[in-house]
This record gives structure tokens, C-alpha cells and sequence, in this order.
């Protein structure tokens, strides 16, 4: 299942508030995900600077379908709490 086409993005805002670009994204052959990469590619998603589909094909992620159970309301608040722990470490 793709996801509706929208236009892309030329930037968004990330996890700690600065803005996002396709550059500014951990490379593709990254190995340590520490919680700061992972936000910004969850950000670059949700912001439209990339697709679902190429956030897996660009970091070889599960399938589609295993991420996308994660969008499911008894995710939700669990996902939100990494969030609001990312975000309390930039405020540090």
C-alpha cells in the first residue's frame, strides 16, 4: 500500500526545532541509531521530506506494513513518550 502522493517537502522542522533537510538526514549505511536519528527520520516522515516506503528502502527498515503498525492508536501513547523523552534531552 503506497501512501497518497504529496508534494515533497524542502525542509521541515525537527525534533529539537531546527529545520530538516534531506542532507541534514543520517546517511543510508548508518549502523548506530541512537534515539536523535531515529526522531529525525520519524520527523522527515511525518513532514513529507520523505516517503514512508523510501525511509525503509533508504535505511533497510522492517516492511512497510510492520512500521505502519506502530500508527495504531495502542502505539500511539508510547510513541509519544519517546518523543517528549527526546525532546526534555535537547532542553538539557
Amino acid at each position: 500500500m503506497s501512501e497518497p502522493h504529496r508534494p515533497r517537502a524542502k525542509y521541515v522542522i525537527g525534533p529539537d526545532g531546527s529545520p530538516l533537510t534531506i542532507a541534514d538526514l543520517p546517511a543510508p549505511g548508518t549502523k548506530r541509531w541512537v534515539i536523535r536519528r531515529k526522531a529525525e527520520v520519524v520527523a522527515a516522515v511525518r513532514g513529507g521530506l520523505l516517503s514512508l516506503e523510501e525511509a525503509c528502502s533508504r535505511y533497510t527498515l522492517p516492511a512497510v506494513s510492520a512500521v505502519r503498525r506502530l500508527r495504531r492508536p495502542r502505539f500511539v501513547p508510547f510513541v509519544n513518550r519517546l518523543e517528549t523523552m527526546h525532546r526534555a534531552n535537547f532542553a538539557q
